[in-house]
């Protein structure tokens, strides 16, 4: 019986996750047909930094006080990458071809924070993630129908 109801409880957290994630999609994000211009030959995203601005066309509410930056970093070479969305820091590999773009591997600090909706959107985009579109200004990644994240370059701090 504690078996059933661990069951039960498990696949109506999941029930109740999937419809708190439905509400947060993207009915505010612009489509792809909307996004930046695709270029020729891409932009390489090796070595570069950036400061996310908005999820799922949502900007991030600057009013509230996190634990970390809302940034996404690429390394060079490792095809690594490390994102942080307010308090834990998720880190894992990323993969470039053409314009098509997709994270694996990836593994992130489970910290309890005050405000868990950007984790969860961030890790949402993590596993939406098709392509990407990039200029200097700017960086967007797409899901297969929707821009899921605006991005721009990470300004150093004085």
């Amino acid at each position: 019986m504690k078996h059933s109801s661990s069951l039960l409880f498990c696949f109506i957290l999941l029930a109740t996750m999937a419809c708190t994630w439905s509400g947060r999609g993207p009915t505010k994000a612009l489509t792809v047909q909307e996004a930046l211009p695709v270029t020729n030959p891409p932009m390489n995203l090796e070595n570069t930094q950036w400061e996310i601005k908005s999820f799922f066309g949502q900007p991030i509410d600057t009013s509230l006080k996190f634990r970390t930056p809302f940034v996404l970093i690429f390394y060079d070479q490792t095809d690594g990458f490390s994102a942080t969305a307010g308090c834990n820091t998720v880190k894992g590999r990323f993969h470039l071809r053409d314009e098509m773009f997709s994270f694996s591997t990836f593994f992130a600090t489970k910290m309890q924070c005050a405000n868990m909706k950007y984790e969860e959107m961030l890790y949402d985009v993590i596993l939406q993630a098709k392509s990407y579109r990039a200029n200097k200004e700017r960086l967007q990644i797409l899901s297969e129908d929707y821009v899921i994240a605006d991005l721009v370059p990470l300004r150093k701090q004085e």
